[in-house]
């Protein structure tokens, strides 16, 4: 799910007032922010039939009122309403909930997140008694990918966008930046993202042992 405070409600609900609070933990595959809102714009403009947003370009869709910014930190401190602003004390809070709550994968190395995952679920997940093919592993982490996005926009760094035909598939550099500065702190939490990511290395590796690969 990717929202932890519905899931934490409805997994660790008291059942009385005198109960003992039940402490918890998450794992969570973690997206580049920018290919994520892109992704996500894709997504919904292809839903929206019949919509305004069905006729959308990017830049209309990060100008629109019901665009939220910054929506991993969002997410992470339970502030989804667009119209109020996240914080830097927001981003510390978030990078905070990671640290101690969260294994941490990044959707970039699904192999190495994804083997983290099992090692950590192993008895939990009772992967002793499943046997998983390589090619049913690869099935999964790429090609047959459920949350794969079918529309891939080309990033040209090359191109201004006032010169960018009328293309949604392709991305300037402007409107790269520009979805880059929206959501500016969602950016500075997924580089501490992936600086946990080789922290949290040390959790499931000895020394002579070597993480997974994407290849």
């Amino acid at each position: 799910s990717p929202d932890p405070y519905n899931m934490a409600t409805t997994l660790f609900k008291l059942k009385s007032r005198e109960a003992v609070p039940v402490k918890g933990g998450m794992f969570a595959m973690i997206r580049n922010p920018i290919e994520r809102e892109l992704s996500n714009f894709f997504d919904v403009r292809s839903q929206a039939k019949g919509e305004d947003v069905a006729t959308y370009e990017i830049s209309d869709w990060i100008g629109s009122p019901f665009y939220a910014r910054n929506i991993m930190v969002r997410r992470l401190v339970n502030k989804l309403d667009p119209e109020i602003e996240v914080t830097m004390n927001d981003l510390l809070v978030a990078k905070e909930i990671l640290r101690r709550k969260c294994i941490i994968g990044l959707l970039e190395l699904k192999f190495e997140s994804w083997n983290r995952f099992q090692m950590m679920y192993k008895n939990r997940w009772r992967l002793d008694e499943r046997e998983e093919s390589p090619s049913c592993q690869e099935r999964l982490l790429n090609w047959g990918w459920k949350n794969k996005n079918p529309m891939r926009p080309l990033i040209d760094f090359t191109l201004k966008k006032s010169l960018r035909k009328r293309d949604p598939q392709i991305i300037d550099m402007e409107t790269y930046k520009e979805i880059a500065s929206l959501n500016q702190l969602d950016m500075l939490l997924y580089e501490y993202c992936k600086h946990l990511f080789w922290e949290q290395e040390k959790l499931f590796y000895g020394s002579e042992q070597q993480p997974a690969t994407n290849e």
